[in-house]
């Protein structure tokens, strides 16, 4: 089964969970306008240091640094929390249990202290690894970085729910996760390829849509700004879908991988041929 069939059956599989509980969309929503409110606001004040001029590259002014790298970890902070709560859902729902948005909240406040702490670390390291690719070394620098980037991701893909789950210290969680890729799901990695590749369309069908009722006259000049406003909210919606999607597959690949659980309507099968060929179903 090639790439695109498996990530099919990624979306699957996630899907019949986030249809179960559609709670789980509030929380990546509230970070998206979360992360808008802190990010539009200085990206507004400070769009003339962002504009590149004519053949040449962006350089900022060196006190706007320390502005983005807070911006980093607000915005690092925000994302975990929501996963955070996300995970808790996911993983109330797998078990057959009916969470609401309040339990995600109470679980990710919960675990406050360790998800500031796991924010500012990855927010840091986020910070550093931007800085480093816009320094302008050479193709030699991006593949370096972007190596490192994957090892980073690969490493920390089960954090949270070791951190919201089994309540590990952050080293301990580090750990935890590097070890349960590395025992099992060494190429979970192509999950988040599969999404992404699966999402793809949907991302840019508004797009085309747009150019094409401008292409064809039957978009009038006047119906482009509420054009862009309804692209907007569907781009959010979309991206809390896709979000919602991968974070329950992680919960689902850490379920697995830990031996604390496998969903009773999903195939035994699928996490153990998940990532070679053969067919995966959906138990009924």
């Amino acid at each position: 089964m090639g790439t695109f069939g498996r990530a099919w059956d990624y979306v699957q599989l996630s899907w019949s969970v986030l249809v179960r509980d559609t709670s789980i969309l509030v929380f990546p929503i509230l970070s998206t306008f979360a992360a808008l409110v802190v990010l539009v606001p200085f990206f507004v004040a400070n769009r003339m240091a962002f504009e590149v001029p004519r053949g040449g590259h962006v350089t900022l002014p060196p006190a706007l640094y320390g502005q983005i790298f807070l911006l980093y970890l607000v915005a690092s902070f925000v994302i975990v929390f929501s996963n955070s709560a996300m995970v808790a859902c996911a993983s109330l729902c797998l078990s057959g249990g009916t969470p609401t948005v309040a339990d995600g909240f109470d679980a990710a406040l919960r675990s406050l202290p360790r998800i500031i702490l796991w924010s500012m670390i990855a927010g840091t390291v986020g910070f550093l690894l931007s800085m480093v690719r816009r320094r302008d070394d050479g193709i030699a620098n991006q593949i370096v970085t972007s190596i490192i980037g994957v090892a980073w991701t690969v490493a920390t893909y089960f954090i949270i729910p070791v951190i919201i789950l089994e309540g590990c210290d952050i080293f301990t969680a580090f750990k935890r996760s590097a070890e349960l890729f590395k025992r099992q799901w060494g190429e979970a990695v192509v999950g988040n390829v599969g999404f992404g590749v699966f999402f793809v369309p949907f991302w840019i069908a508004p797009v085309v849509l747009v150019v094409l009722g401008e292409l064809a006259g039957v978009l009038p000049g006047t119906a482009l700004i509420p054009a862009v406003v309804v692209c907007g909210i569907y781009w959010v919606i979309l991206g809390a879908v896709q979000s919602a999607l991968q974070e329950i597959f992680v919960v689902v690949a850490y379920q697995h991988a830990s031996g604390t659980g496998n969903p009773e309507e999903i195939d035994p099968r699928f996490v153990t041929t998940a990532f070679s060929p053969g067919d995966i179903r959906i138990s009924n």
